[in-house]
């Protein structure tokens, strides 16, 4: 009877060593995914994450559509949820953001990813303006329209 509580007591002492891990694995995940809504977001040089495009939730099968803008090119590179793009971009004053002619890969994928893609491009091009609160980027068209929403990704941890 003494051997087996103690096996029992070993396989808790397992089980609760195992979720100890898998809750702080999650917890840096989630942490490593978004930035704390108290700091004031750069446009530049973030990994932005699309959230809502002309007012609806992005829902895609594979990777969510991102993007960043890199401050010493004034380049754009991102990603629509099927291929990946770029193109220049240029900001001014007033939040100014405007985007040049963008390019992506040709490969063909889901029809609704498809479509996410399509709407994120021409959101993209429709940008004339930007306001950023907190880690929430918002893309406005020339009307004040917001047209793309985009969330902080936090910045890679160096080793």
């Amino acid at each position: 009877m003494h051997l087996y509580c103690l096996s029992r007591i070993s396989r808790l002492r397992g089980l609760v060593a195992l979720a100890v891990v898998v809750l702080s694995v999650n917890g840096c995940v989630n942490n490593a995914e978004s930035m704390p809504p108290s700091a004031e977001t750069p446009l530049l040089d973030t990994r932005w994450i699309a959230v809502a495009i002309d007012g609806e939730a992005v829902s895609i099968t594979g990777t969510t559509p991102e993007m960043t803008l890199e401050k010493g090119q004034q380049r754009v590179t991102g990603y629509g949820g099927v291929n990946r793009f770029g193109g220049k971009f240029e900001t001014g004053e007033a939040n100014r953001l405007r985007f040049g002619q963008l390019f992506s890969t040709r490969r063909a994928g889901p029809p609704a990813d498809m479509a996410v893609e399509t709407a994120l491009l021409q959101a993209l091009e429709a940008t004339r303006s930007y306001r950023i609160e907190g880690a929430t980027l918002s893309l406005l068209d020339d009307t004040g329209r917001v047209v793309v929403v985009f969330s902080a990704s936090a910045p890679p941890r160096s080793a």
